[in-house]
């Protein structure tokens, strides 16, 4: 069987703690080769932490939209 790589985007505009729960629930159901996009739509400098911590995270690219 051959698997393809799926490719998760995740859009995000002035996010709280949910983006990083939903970031570890994706990582804890996905069991076939993934990776997430996720897009920093704007929010600005005070968000800057959290998408630090999420950028930390395995499987994950990061495009700043600003």
């Amino acid at each position: 069987m051959i698997y393809q790589d799926v490719v998760i985007v995740i859009p995000a505009f002035e996010p709280d703690q949910r983006m990083l729960e939903l970031l570890r629930d994706i990582r804890a159901r996905e069991s076939k080769p993934f990776e997430i996009v996720l897009v920093d739509d704007g929010s600005g400098p005070a968000y800057e932490a959290l998408f630090t911590e999420a950028k930390e995270k395995k499987r994950l690219s990061f495009i700043d939209s600003r």
